[in-house]
């Protein structure tokens, strides 16, 4: 990875905005005209006359919006945002969005830097209305304020820009002191007598459904033969198999593909859906470990782990009971590990330093 990694901003989105904005001043600023031009020529009087007025009013406004907007949108191409990430931090230069920026003939913009030290995290979110994703942003937390980048800014999508950010921390930062505290070493010790996770085949959602649809459907489709007959409720049986059919498929499908199991060895970590069927990844090839947690959600539900690979692989572990206490296992902070070291050189076994350092074992 080199030593410094810069975005790429969109621009052909601000040209075709400043299209827009262009014509819509246009159009507006011709109506304007039109209408100040037949009240001068026109002589209109009473209700036309009070009419034409507003009319003028509202396109002398709608006018102003679209040349300040126009203005905006070619300032801003001759300063666009930047997004540099460099061995010491993160430098941006962003512009500001909301509704004051509505009425400047510019784009108001500021610049900050975040040092790795000071970075915690950044996360993607989303605002939707009834399901339905109207902005999506990415808010890069740090010990100052918050950074927020939405979507238009930069190509590649937000997603691309987390992920891009994320590998580069942990590729350029995080790696070197993990291989300096020797992590992989640690782990190994730590885990000599194996540590097991398991989940049921089925998780709560599952159960209840089951345990919801099943007598639900047979009870709707009894009362509907109880009053219309065998013949009328063929349909009303057929849509709730269907209905069923989905369910199960969805049950099925957790009930085969999903993790259910996981053992910490001093080999590395085995994942699959069964102690025959797992696969081992030895803690050499464990880079980082990212949780993903959907919002709103409780973390032992919808808590995803993704585990990136030294060879640039991903290996997800979906929806896990104990994913929080997993992440925390696998890949421990560089400084408790150092000092982890410390009290087994004083003579403590690695499972009593792990827990001594802050280990959830």
């Amino acid at each position: 990875m080199p030593d410094l990694r810069e975005f790429k901003p969109r621009v052909t989105p601000h040209c075709a905005l400043a299209v827009l904005h262009g014509g819509l001043a246009t159009a507006f600023g011709a109506g304007l005209y039109s209408l100040v031009h037949g009240l001068v020529t026109g002589g209109e009087k009473g209700s036309v006359l009070a009419i034409a007025c507003a009319l003028a009013v509202v396109f002398a406004a709608l006018f102003g919006l679209s040349v300040a907007a126009l203005s905006r949108r070619v300032s801003l191409l001759f300063r666009l945002p930047r997004l540099i990430l460099s061995p010491e931090g993160l430098l941006a230069r962003l512009y500001h969005l909301g509704f004051p920026a509505l009425f400047r003939l510019w784009f108001r913009s500021s610049e900050r830097f975040v040092a790795w030290p000071t970075f915690r995290d950044c996360e993607i979110r989303r605002v939707e209305i009834a399901e339905v994703p109207i902005k999506k942003s990415l808010r890069i937390e740090s010990a100052g304020s918050p950074i927020e980048i939405t979507w238009g800014m930069f190509a590649g999508g937000i997603d691309h820009l987390k992920s891009e950010i994320l590998d580069y921390r942990d590729l350029a930062i995080l790696q070197p002191a993990r291989e300096a505290a020797r992590v992989p070493e640690f782990l190994s010790l730590v885990f000599r007598r194996p540590v097991i996770f398991s989940s049921s085949r089925l998780g709560r959602t599952e159960v209840a459904a089951t345990i919801i649809v099943v007598p639900v459907a047979v009870g709707l489709i009894g009362l509907h033969l109880t009053r219309f007959g065998f013949a009328n409720a063929l349909a009303f049986a057929a849509l709730l198999t269907v209905a069923a059919v989905v369910v199960g498929a969805f049950i099925l499908r957790r009930w085969i593909s999903d993790t259910r199991f996981i053992r910490l060895s001093g080999d590395g970590i085995a994942v699959g859906p069964s102690a025959q069927a797992a696969r081992l990844i030895p803690w050499t090839d464990l880079v980082s470990v990212r949780v993903h947690a959907l919002s709103g959600s409780p973390p032992s539900s919808l808590t995803h782990l993704e585990l990136k690979l030294r060879n640039s692989d991903s290996f997800f572990i979906r929806a896990f009971p104990a994913a929080a206490r997993l992440a925390a296992l696998i890949d421990p902070p560089a400084a408790s590990v150092r000092e982890g070291w410390r009290l087994i050189a004083e003579g403590k076994d690695a499972p009593s330093a792990a827990r001594a350092v802050g280990l959830p074992i």
